[in-house]
């Protein structure tokens, strides 16, 4: 809601060229717009539009895989240990001596040792099980894992979606998908419990790729895939240089590894096709624009629909058929001074499409480059992104990863140190320390694709620096049932639709108290508190139908009684 900003309707429209077809006519079209207004209204029609496919899943929106996903979203049974206490859990307690009633404490720690936490609490349903979809309870929260650093958003009518989360990190609701168990359990945990409660249901999905036998605990050969564990975190850096030693998953044998590697692929083809499923057409906007029966919106709204498209500048970035311009911006949002809740400790920076810059684009691109000088495969860095080896068209997510790194990045560098740093980041072994040596300690133990990344991008460059106004930048969310979708923004301390607005209206945040540099299009708004109570009477008429309960019904319960329909979050209606 901000003047000005950046318009991205690829597959939808250009606001421009709606706005531009009438010219400067300005006769009346209906409730007192003009037909200028008129179309600029009809460029935000919610669902105006069908839902883009995903092109690199083109599996996306087959109704079997879609039935899967629903069954996981309930399903909690494997979930590990709850971390840390909160809504959904208590996390691990003191051992307690029964003789003494003492804490029982460790000799080698001198600290007390502790039970672990109650398992079988998190599931998908957990942070999207409101009515929209969205974690409806006060925001900042725990749910046992870890303590979320950004508001969970819906998972409504994602398929509007472009780059997935506040920040993009993910390039579509597939690549998310193959990272969405680990909310509750660790990779090889998920797929111990896959195989354990869904094997004949995920096998006839994926025959090419059935789940392997030795998955089964009593199997000769089960010591061949771990009970728990994933990916060190250097596999996964994110802007971060954080060096781990090998762990269980990395002592694997290889064609084990890519076994686990095809399985995240698969599970993120699951976890798009449910939510292709979740959509909520039918809002009061949408049916008044549809049929301009005028009684559909009050008159509040309407003087709030023209603030929308007008003085408000909201339309500049709430655009096309989720009312998303898809993009990031900067509109100032405070940051969070310490994390988690409680903790004196200042947060971690958030740095938002910038930091996903180096972590989501330049650093795929790197592994991308890598991938391309081994001779074996099964040596490759294992992409789960569009550009990846489980990407129904690896080329053209290839091709927006380097038209986003082209577009984006400011400076680069041939020079050995940074290409060092920067590969050393993806593959060294050793400590951070050694990274950063004159000369550089070789990495320990070896890893060949180490020097292979140095030599590649010495030749190629890397980026050393992305456009700054990317800073503190986030996705612009969408407008549909945005009334019932609370708290707000990225941090989630905006507790109404009314706070939203006013935050607009004075401009956003004040300098300092948030990531990187606002927008300068961000600028007062100068409504009076009554035309901002009429924008949000406006907002109000953005909420669609609930999705489908057919969809949202949780299929391990037992099936409702004949003739009775399906509910949301409770039975399925009978077959």
């Amino acid at each position: 809601m901000f003047s000005k900003g950046s318009l991205s309707l690829v597959s939808a429209f250009s606001l421009g060229a709606v706005l531009t077809s009438v010219g400067a006519c300005s006769t009346d079209k209906m409730d007192g717009f003009s037909n200028e207004d008129w179309e600029r209204v009809k460029a935000i029609v919610p669902m105006s539009s069908g839902m883009p496919a995903n092109p690199f899943d083109s599996r996306g929106d087959d109704d079997a895989i879609a039935r899967f996903g629903q069954r996981l979203f309930f399903d909690k049974r494997g979930a590990e240990a709850i971390t840390v206490d909160g809504p959904s859990g208590k996390g691990p307690t003191p051992m307690i001596d029964p003789a003494t009633g003492m804490a029982v404490i460790d000799p080698v720690t001198n600290m007390p040792k502790m039970n672990p936490g109650e398992k079988g609490k998190v599931g998908c349903a957990t942070c999207h099980g409101s009515t929209y979809l969205v974690d409806a309870r006060p925001y900042p929260i725990s749910h046992g894992r870890s303590w979320l650093t950004h508001n969970t958003p819906t998972m409504a009518n994602l398929g509007y979606f472009g780059p997935i989360l506040w920040t993009g990190r993910f390039d579509s609701l597939r690549e998310h998908g193959t990272g969405a168990l680990g909310g509750a359990m660790t990779l090889m945990a998920g797929m111990h419990f896959i195989y354990a409660n869904h094997r004949a249901e995920y096998n006839a999905l994926f025959p090419d790729s059935p789940l392997p036998d030795a998955l089964d605990p009593a199997a000769p050969d089960a010591a061949r895939f771990p009970a728990t564990g994933g990916l060190k975190a250097a596999a996964t850096v994110n802007g971060k240089s954080v060096m781990s030693a090998d762990g269980a998953f990395e002592k694997m044998a290889k064609a084990d590894q890519w076994l686990v590697h095809k399985f995240r692929g698969n599970m993120g083809i699951v976890f798009e096709a449910h939510p292709r499923k979740l959509n909520t057409p039918g809002s009061k906007f949408e049916r008044y624009v549809q049929t301009q029966d005028g009684s559909l919106l009050s008159e509040a709204a309407k003087r709030g629909l023209k603030l929308f498209i007008g003085k408000a500048s909201c339309i500049d970035c709430h655009n096309g058929p989720a009312l998303t311009d898809n993009q990031f911006h900067n509109v100032g949002v405070p940051t969070q001074s310490a994390f988690p809740p409680g903790s004196t400790t200042p947060g971690t920076p958030d740095r938002g499409r910038g930091g996903v810059m180096i972590g989501g684009v330049n650093n795929q691109l790197m592994q991308l480059r890598t991938n391309e000088m081994m001779t074996d495969p099964m040596d490759q860095v294992a992409i789960m992104g569009g550009a990846g080896q489980f990407s129904d068209d690896a080329a053209q997510g290839r091709q927006r990863l380097e038209a986003t790194d082209a577009a984006n990045c400011i400076t680069r560098s041939t020079d050995v140190a940074d290409v060092t740093t920067a590969c050393s980041a993806l593959f060294f072994q050793g400590s951070p320390e050694d990274a950063t040596k004159t000369p550089v300690v070789p990495a320990k133990p070896a890893d060949p694709r180490w020097q292979v990344c140095i030599d590649r991008h010495v030749q190629d460059s890397i980026c050393t620096a992305y456009d700054p106004t990317l800073e503190g930048a986030f996705r612009t969310p969408m407008l549909l049932n945005i009334a019932e979708t609370g708290p707000y923004f990225h941090t989630g301390e905006f507790a109404t639709l009314r706070d939203v607005v006013t935050h607009y209206n004075q401009g956003g945040g004040l300098p300092g108290t948030f990531v990187g540099t606002k927008s300068p299009r961000l600028r007062p708004l100068g409504l009076s508190d009554t035309e901002i109570d009429e924008l949000v009477e406006f907002l109000k008429t953005l909420t669609g139908n609930v999705p489908d309960p057919n969809w949202m019904c949780d299929l391990s319960l037992p099936p409702a009684p004949a003739g009775t329909a399906s509910v949301a979050g409770g039975p399925c209606a009978a077959n």
